[in-house]
């Protein structure tokens, strides 16, 4: 079994509102060229023993304010991709998530240089991390 590369865990909320529009945040993160200035879905690590739907919750809140958020599913969608060029493997679970209430605060998270609400199409021409399109197509069928 080969064990080289970096392997990374994450969650993400593929967040929702009524209007049907999905909240990305654009990555601050120049000493990570893989996901610098690419649009994604709130989240980021699972920490010891939490569970990752509880994960996804926190780090909605951590990364861009004190929203209102209900879990659409406790079952996530699962992306898996290798960044060949850093050689990290990268597992995402992305959790539908509904937006209920607050107010975006990008002052909280110092990764996070952007967040705004897209429709489906407008997500299409950003340049997202590569499991963007996945999350997007299967919550397009919720």
């Amino acid at each position: 079994m080969d064990n080289t590369g970096n392997r990374h865990l994450a969650v993400v909320g593929i967040l929702k509102n009524r209007e049907n529009k999905l909240l990305l945040i654009q990555r601050n993160e120049p000493t990570s060229p893989h996901i610098h200035g690419k649009w994604h879905f709130p989240g980021g690590g699972i920490e010891f023993k939490e569970d990752p739907c509880d994960a996804v919750v926190r780090e909605i809140v951590e990364e861009v304010g004190d929203f209102q958020v209900e879990l659409l599913s406790r079952r996530p969608i699962i992306h898996s991709h290798h960044y060949e060029k850093d050689d990290i493997h990268s597992i995402v679970l992305g959790y539908p998530v509904l937006y209920l209430s607050g107010e975006l605060d990008l002052k909280r998270e110092p990764t996070v240089g952007d967040a705004r609400w897209f429709t489906i199409e407008e997500i299409k021409e950003l340049d997202t991390l590569p499991e963007i399109q996945t999350f997007v197509s299967a919550i397009h069928d919720l």
